[in-house]
C-alpha cells in the first residue's frame, strides 16, 4: 500500500499539503494530521540540517533553523502550544550543535538534546515531529532526547545510536519531587532502533528504546516500532539484562500498539506500578522476556497509587519466541518467558492479564527448565515474594476475575501455542516490516483472519476499574490508524 509523503506548509491559520506516493506502511495520516492540528493559536518553527541555518535563519519553513536546539530555544509557545517541525536529514552532533541544550553523549561521542525547561503546558503541548511516519525517508536522529519537562509530543521520528549507553528517549529526570517533570508526554510513529549494540565503556544496563524516571506518570508510548537494544548475553562484566525495549519506573502510562523485537527485554514496569497498561503491542523474540510487571518501592509521595501495584491491565498483547537467552533470568531466583509478574505485592489484587496470545516462548523459574528449542511453557509466570493472585494460584494466572474484577465474566481468556504458524502473514524474529522497504525488513504481523488472533479481544470486560486506564483498556485504533471493534484483534495490527 502506499500513502502520501507529505511536505506542510504550514502557518498560524493555513495548512497546504502536497503529497507524492511513497512505498512505507499501510495507509494512514497521523502525520498529515499532527501537522494540520498546528492551526490557530499554535506556532510553528522549521529546522532544516542541511539547508538551515541558526545565525540567519527564521525558523520559518523557507527560511529554517539549523538544529534543534536553536528551535527549542529561539521558539516560543502561541496560546494552544507550539511545534517544531524537523524536516529530513540527519541530526547528529555534526550538525547540531552550538546551541544550550545540545551537547554530546560523552559515551558515544553523538547528539544527546536535552529539553529541560522548555516543554508545554495544559492545553499548550510542545510537539517535535517528523514530517513522515516513522521517520522513514525523514528526520534521523543520531543520539538521545531527554524529555525533562511535561506536556510534550515526540512524533515521527527516526532515532538510533548503536554505540550509546543513553536511551534514545528519556522521559523525566530522576531525583525530582513527587514528578515534576515527564508528566504527559506522549511518543508516537517513531523509529527507534539499535542503540548500545556494542561493548564499550560504561554501556551497562542503559541504551533502552524508552525509558522513564519513577516520578513520571500519565504518558502514552503509542505506535512506535521499536528494535535491537543492548548486546544479547551483555558484555564482560554485565548480566546482559538491561537494554529494554520500553522501561516504564513511573506510574498511569499506557504503551499500546508498538511492535518490539530484539530487546534484552520487551517491556517492563518497575518501581512504581500502578494504573499502569499495556495493550495490543506485538513483542517478538527478546533475549530474557516479553511483558515484565515487577516490584514497587513503597513511595508514599505519590498519592495517587495504591500501597503496591495494583489496576495494571496487560491486555490483548501478541508475546512470541522470548526468553531465548536460556540460563538469563530475571532476578536472583530468576524468571524469563512471555509474560512475567514478579514480586509486586499482595494488593494486585485488581490487575487484569487478558486476552494475550503467548506464543512459542522459551520459560524457566530458577536455573533449570529451559532448553534452546522453540519454547513449549507460554504460561503466565508470577515469581518473587510477597506476590498473591486473585484465585490464589499464581501458576494458573489467567487474568483478572469476579469477584476481584466486576466487570470480567472469565478469568481464562489468554491462549497460547508452542508454534508461531498460521497466527501471522509473515512471521519473522524482528518487527521491522516488509512493508517498510526503506527500514529492510520482511515482517507482516497482520493477523490471519482464521487465525486465533483475529477478532478475540472483548475490550469491554477486563478494565480494572481505575481512573487511571479509561474503558475500554485499549487503543480504538491499531499502528497504521486501522480502526478496532469492541471485539478486536490480539497484537499492535488490526485485521
Amino acid at each position: 500500500m502506499r500513502v502520501c509523503e507529505c511536505t506542510a506548509i504550514i502557518r498560524v491559520a493555513v495548512s497546504l499539503i502536497f503529497c507524492t506516493a511513497l512505498p512505507i506502511l499501510p495507509a494512514f495520516s497521523s502525520t498529515v494530521t499532527e501537522l494540520m492540528n498546528s492551526g490557530n493559536g499554535v506556532n510553528v518553527y522549521y529546522v532544516n540540517p542541511n539547508a538551515g541555518s541558526d545565525s540567519s535563519g527564521s525558523g520559518t519553513r523557507s527560511s529554517p533553523w539549523k538544529t534543534i536546539c536553536k528551535a527549542i530555544n529561539s521558539g516560543s509557545s502561541g496560546p494552544s502550544g507550539w511545534t517544531i517541525v524537523l524536516q529530513p536529514g540527519t541530526y547528529s552532533a555534526r550538525n547540531q550543535l552550538g546551541q544550550a541544550g545540545c551537547s554530546t553523549d560523552p559515551n558515544s561521542g553523538q547528539l544527546l538534546v536535552s529539553l529541560l525547561g522548555h516543554g508545554g503546558i495544559s492545553g499548550a503541548p510542545l510537539t517535535i515531529t517528523g514530517t513522515t511516519a516513522f521517520g522513514i525517508n525523514g528526520a534521523k536522529i543520531v543520539g538521545a532526547l531527554y524529555l525533562a519537562v511535561n506536556y510534550t509530543n515526540v512524533l515521527n521520528l527516526e532515532i538510533t545510536d548503536p554505540t550509546s549507553a543513553k536511551n534514545a528517549i528519556n522521559i523525566g529526570s530522576n531525583g525530582e519531587t513527587n514528578g515534576s517533570t515527564g508528566q504527559h508526554i506522549t511518543i508516537r510513529h517513531n523509529y527507534i532502533h539499535d542503540v548500545n549494540r556494542t561493548c564499550g565503556s560504561g554501556n551497562g544496563d542503559g541504551g533502552m528504546g524508552v525509558g522513564t524516571a519513577s516520578d513520571a506518570s500519565n504518558g502514552i508510548i503509542d505506535s512506535n516500532i521499536l528494535n535491537n537494544f543492548g548486546v544479547n548475553g551483555g558484555c564482560p562484566g554485565q548480566a546482559g539484562t538491561g537494554p529494554l525495549g520500553v522501561y516504564v519506573s513511573g506510574y498511569k502510562f499506557q504503551v499500546i500498539n508498538n511492535l518490539i523485537s530484539n530487546a534484552q527485554g520487551g517491556i517492563q514496569f518497575n518501581h512504581n506500578v500502578c494504573d499502569e497498561l499495556a495493550a495490543d503491542n506485538t513483542v517478538i523474540h527478546n533475549y530474557i522476556y516479553g511483558i515484565l510487571v515487577a516490584g514497587w518501592d513503597g513511595n508514599t509521595a505519590l498519592t495517587q497509587c495504591e500501597s503496591g501495584d495494583n489496576y495494571t491491565a496487560i491486555v490483548g498483547n501478541f508475546v512470541a519466541k522470548n526468553g531465548y537467552g536460556c540460563g538469563i533470568q530475571y532476578g536472583s531466583a530468576g524468571a524469563q518467558g512471555g509474560i512475567i509478574f514478579w514480586g509486586i505485592g499482595a494488593n494486585s489484587t485488581h490487575d487484569s492479564i487478558a486476552y494475550n496470545y503467548l506464543a512459542s516462548n522459551w520459560a524457566a523459574e530458577g536455573a533449570s527448565g529451559c532448553t534452546n528449542s522453540p519454547g513449549t511453557a507460554n504460561n503466565i509466570i508470577t515469581a518473587g515474594n510477597g506476590y498473591s493472585s486473585p484465585d490464589g494460584n499464581p501458576d494458573n494466572f489467567k487474568g483478572c476475575g469476579p469477584p476481584s474484577c466486576a466487570n470480567s465474566i472469565n478469568a481464562n481468556t489468554n491462549l497460547s501455542s508452542t508454534s508461531i504458524n498460521g497466527l501471522v502473514q509473515n512471521f519473522q524474529n524482528s518487527v521491522v516490516p516488509a512493508v517498510n522497504p526503506a527500514l529492510g525488513g520482511t515482517a507482516n504481523f497482520t493477523p490471519l483472519i482464521s487465525g486465533p488472533l483475529h477478532n478475540i479481544v472483548n475490550r469491554l470486560k477486563y478494565c480494572p476499574g481505575t481512573p487511571g486506564v479509561a474503558s475500554p483498556c485499549g487503543p480504538t485504533v491499531d499502528i497504521v490508524a486501522t480502526s478496532r471493534p469492541s471485539t478486536s484483534s490480539i497484537g499492535a495490527y488490526e485485521q
